[in-house]
């Protein structure tokens, strides 16, 4: 018969719930607490039964992370943040993809229960309709979070600012000197990021008196992906007044921007400067090394698990927004107009 939690409190000496902090890897135990709870953990083989403490109400410390793409360093980030103030405040975590379905992010949501989840965080799949998406938070049972793209507007959810973000970008542009400054995008009309990021360019255009010029938007394609940079800037620089500057929607489509650039025989930054988004760690090794957006996913991360852990221990927790202000990352891209 496999022996209880109970029994390990017991035979260590120590109460159930210092077992538990031993068990979830808190640091707020003592060592040789841990040591000694352990000896007899692993002397017994003991598992949690995370599943039967969750059906009798018992607290398991357990939280959910549902992101569309655990491929991506934002959330790699992201998660790392909420398993910091996780440990530090005696949870652990289970990590789920929804693979950017909105079906398969339904599904997750119906039974992410049955794990003994207390509570989760989420980063809804791209192609979400916005009243499915709340119909299944509410009808979860458990507390929520949503981070980055959630544009629900009657939960708790934490930002990345990229409104911000992208005003830090071109403003900077403007500052060197730059007035025809390009915005190279995508159309994916679901993901709101896209239209944040242009709400941005717009703003800056307009705090500093620049007409906005339609023809400097160009979007070929609906990816995050080096292709969707090249082509469309090859057709900026064929233009009869091409941009000396481009805003970039992501990284990943600065690469292609880049390469749109010096196929056109041009120099970055000293015929075009060019900014990207997110701060990627290749951002560094290009070259030049491009300045760049970060939006800082490790510290969203932090400030969902925190919203989440409180909304677990006060049900009446009240609704609060949370926006991680971004960073303009500065690096040899850009240079000053000269003529």
């Amino acid at each position: 018969m496999s022996v209880t939690i109970l029994e390990i409190s017991r035979e260590s000496g120590f109460s159930k719930s210092t077992v538990h902090r031993a068990l979830s890897g808190t640091s707020r135990i003592d060592p040789e607490t841990r040591d000694k709870i352990m000896e007899s953990v692993k002397k017994h083989n003991y598992q949690p039964n995370l599943q039967a403490r969750s059906l009798v109400g018992a607290k398991t410390f357990i939280l959910g992370v549902v992101v569309p793409d655990l491929s991506s360093t934002a959330y790699a980030k992201a998660i790392a943040g909420v398993e910091k103030i996780a440990q530090s405040k005696g949870y652990s975590i289970l990590i789920f993809s929804s693979d950017n379905s909105p079906l398969k992010q339904l599904q997750l949501i119906k039974r992410i229960k049955q794990y003994g989840i207390e509570g989760f965080i989420i980063s809804p799949a791209q192609l979400v309709e916005q009243q499915e998406f709340i119909d299944g938070l509410k009808n979860s049972g458990i507390p929520y979070v949503g981070i980055h793209n959630c544009k629900a507007q009657d939960i708790c959810m934490v930002s990345s600012g990229e409104e911000a973000g992208a005003f830090l970008a071109v403003e900077y542009l403007i500052k060197l000197g730059h007035r025809r400054i390009g915005h190279v995008t995508i159309e994916q009309p679901t993901d709101p990021g896209i239209k944040h990021k242009f709400d941005g360019y717009i703003r800056a255009l307009k705090t500093y008196g620049i007409a906005y010029d339609s023809s400097l938007v160009v979007c070929k394609d609906k990816y995050y992906a080096f292709g969707s940079g090249y082509e469309a800037t090859l057709e900026l620089m064929q233009m009869a007044s091409p941009p000396t500057a481009i805003f970039a929607l992501s990284d990943t489509v600065a690469v292609g921007v880049a390469a749109g650039i010096k196929s056109s025989l041009l120099k970055i930054p000293d015929d075009v400067s060019l900014i990207g988004y997110d701060n990627k760690d290749f951002t560094q090794v290009m070259e030049p090394k491009l300045t760049t957006v970060s939006a800082h996913f490790n510290k969203i991360g932090e400030h969902a698990a925190q919203l989440l852990i409180q909304k677990i221990e006060n049900p009446d927790y009240e609704l609060q927004k949370i926006v991680c202000e971004p960073e303009l990352i500065t690096r040899k891209s850009c240079a000053k107009i000269t003529t």
